[in-house]
């Protein structure tokens, strides 16, 4: 057993891409559902092989053949996007009930369940032999494993069953067990569990920053308690509330909203105060720059190169903010082509919407007079005196792409190859790459860390979770925002910022700029942007928009993702755009005719303003769904049941009669149907 933990401990036992040697799954993914508690957890060893074993959990990425994170991550948001599609979360009408399987899940909650209720009393009554620091601390992973579960499932459902115990497959029990709780009594459990998570954890594991401690408890607790604060206070009426229009539990009595949004946004403010106030942000020179054309970088970023470096952990000074990271390692034969695939556009990219959110150095949004904003002409052009997130993150033409003897040409955007390494939108993603050339070969695998919990995230709980319950920003709210902005070089003063901003050009390219139809003020819109941009191409998007109630004005308008400024670029017909239409016939610029796709949405597509590439119109047809942009119904905001879960928590008839589906033990979703394949009708409150 140690032989085994050691060496999955090394990769984080993640289901990652292997090199043929060993298959991740070969050894601890099979739960001793069959053997007997009292012989499996009985040392502190076993208690450790089986909570390092879901550590998969924590990190939904596929990090084979693609880019991982980055590519996905945020795709299918105002934010980024792959090729000529957004998903059909974005179509009403194309999202339907599906007939089995989807979010109503529960297998990860047993795993969680049977080591809980297995291995936590034999550890009370002094049984468990071994280290017994490993052992609680075994212990207070699985309980962050049932919280991070279902935080999931709540994000995902709203209301849930709250189970504790290792079910018998027995239908009546289980149906009881079914029967949902109101979200912010899941909510609540969540909170609980980081609680005993905190307790039993220490902050000094063995395998350091690969394993998760108290203080990422905390971290986590923050980020719930926010997530579902600014959910309940912005779906306040509706629906997706306990009691509100519509909502279809039982049991909301005692519910009262503002008490909910004041207590959760509270814990959300002293979990994130917890962590920032330890936790330093990794450092970025002001006069930092990607590396340059000649190969000489300027002063070293850590903050940049965290993300790319090969091992967040061994440099504790430099990286603090890193709390939890992903390894990968080629003596243990598991590795990823991330690197490999930052080398091109990887088939993603980020939005024009998205670009244009990113202030100048100065604090002044681009279209404020005297921001200094130069133009969109090109990426490197629009980079200029911008907040450094945007420059260290977004390729653009002309750069380096590390500072060793590979790259000797300038950094192309490869508009027109194959799918798989097209940079679809022309913003393409330099989060996470490596100053290693070994780390970014073409076709190479990779060892380049994958950060899963970094401080950062603490100062914009506390700021937000402020702004929310008070509507002012508190002096240790200023200090976080001052910091964070520091680092990324632009003026720390946020009422700069906020005093320029005019919320109707912001609502123009942002849907963070909405909440239930109307545009919010300019100071709880800026703390949105500044998660927007923190945390590019990390994933968090989709969860921020959704408890935030930012689509609800997508009903009646739509909205078009665009690319960059293609037709007004001095670069068009040279190779940063592998157009040589002279020679390749792949590579030719061709507008969307009737009938036959284009390699490029026309110049005059009604649009792109003359000049930007709209990704969604390569096609005109009618056939095309996003041909007028994207919109939103209000049953998205959760996902729906299907159909079987209903049948299969229905009570089993007496001889003769039929199933009642109507008497199932758990009910759909807001706006959603207890029916295959339809399409969600009204929301209460909406």
């Amino acid at each position: 057993m140690k032989i085994l933990v050691k060496k999955y401990l090394a990769a984080l036992l993640c289901g990652v891409a292997t090199m043929g040697v060993v298959s991740c799954n070969q050894y601890l993914d099979k739960e001793p559902y069959s053997i007997s508690p009292d012989v499996f957890f009985a040392t502190a060893d076993q208690l450790y092989a089986y909570s390092i074993a879901r550590y998969p959990l924590l990190d939904y990425s596929d990090y084979s053949y693609n880019l991982g994170a980055a590519a996905y991550a945020d795709t299918g948001t105002d934010n980024q996007m792959t090729q000529n599609s957004l998903g059909s979360r974005w179509l009403p009408g194309e999202w339907r009930v599906g007939s089995a399987g989807g979010e109503w899940r529960w297998g990860d909650l047993y795993t969680c369940n049977y080591f809980l209720n297995s291995a936590l009393p034999k550890f009370r009554a002094n049984e468990i032999t071994g280290n017994q620091m490993e052992a609680s601390h075994a212990i207070g992973e699985m309980f962050f494993f049932r919280a991070y579960f279902y935080f999931g499932r709540l994000k995902a459902l709203g209301d849930c069953p709250i189970v504790y115990d290792v079910l018998k497959d027995e239908k009546e029990s289980l149906m009881l067990a079914s029967h949902r709780r109101p979200r912010n009594k899941v909510a609540r459990m969540i909170l609980s569990d980081l609680d005993s998570a905190f307790l039993y954890m220490n902050n000094s594991p063995n395998g350091g920053k690969n394993r998760l401690t108290k203080d990422v408890a905390k971290l986590f607790r923050s980020r719930v308690a926010l997530y579902e604060g600014t959910f309940e206070k912005n779906f306040a009426g509706t629906a997706f509330v306990p009691g509100g229009s519509g909502w279809p539990g039982k049991d909301a009595e005692g519910y009262n909203n503002q008490t909910e949004v004041d207590y959760f946004l509270t814990q959300a403010m002293e979990n994130a105060k917890y962590v920032a106030d330890q936790y330093a942000l990794a450092s970025n020179p002001e006069n930092y720059e990607y590396w340059h054309n000649d190969g000489e970088g300027g002063n070293a970023s850590d903050y940049f190169e965290m993300f790319g470096t090969i091992n967040q952990g061994l440099h504790d000074a430099k990286y603090q903010e890193v709390m939890v990271y992903r390894a990968f390692s080629m003596t243990q034969s598991i590795a990823h082509f991330a690197g490999s695939y930052l080398t091109n556009g990887a088939n993603t990219g980020y939005t024009q919407q998205f670009m244009d959110a990113f202030v100048m150095r100065n604090g002044l949004p681009i279209y404020a007079v005297g921001s200094g904003y130069k133009s969109d002409s090109t990426v490197v052009a629009a980079k200029i005196n911008r907040d450094s997130r945007y420059q260290l993150f977004v390729k653009g033409q002309g750069e380096i792409l590390n500072d060793g003897a590979k790259d000797t040409e300038p950094m192309r955007v490869p508009l027109f190859d194959m799918t798989e390494q097209r940079a679809n939108t022309g913003y393409m993603v330099k989060k996470g790459i490596s100053r290693e050339p070994s780390q970014t070969l073409i076709g190479a695998w990779g060892t380049t860390g994958i950060i899963l919990f970094r401080a950062v995230e603490a100062y914009l709980n506390y700021i937000e979770a402020c702004i929310e319950k008070t509507g002012s920003v508190d002096g240790t709210a200023n200090q976080y925002w001052s910091a964070v902005r520091k680092r990324a070089n632009i003026n720390p003063d946020f009422n700069v910022t906020v005093a320029a901003t005019d919320m109707n050009k912001e609502a123009e390219w942002d849907l963070g700029a909405w909440t239930a139809g109307q545009k919010i003020s300019a100071l709880r819109y800026n703390i949105r942007r500044e998660r927007r941009c923190e945390f590019i191409a990390e994933g968090r998007r989709m969860e921020d928009l959704i408890r935030w109630r930012a689509m609800d004005q997508l009903q009646n308008t739509k909205f078009m993702p665009l690319g960059f400024n293609f037709w007004q670029t001095t670069y068009t017909r040279y190779t940063p755009y592998s157009w040589q239409p002279e020679q390749e016939t792949l590579y030719e610029v061709r507008e969307p005719k009737a009938g036959t796709s284009g390699s490029v949405s026309a110049k005059d597509d009604p649009f792109a303003r003359g000049k930007y590439l709209v990704p969604l119109r390569l096609n005109i047809d009618g056939n095309n769904l996003y041909l007028n942009g994207v919109s939103w119904h209000p049953a998205h905001y959760l996902y729906p049941i299907n159909y079987s879960h209903f049948s299969d928590a229905t009570p089993t008839p007496a001889q003769g009669e039929s199933a009642d589906i109507t008497k199932s033990a758990i009910y759909q979703n807001p706006g959603w149907k207890v029916e295959s394949n339809s399409i969600p009708a009204s929301v209460g409150g909406f």
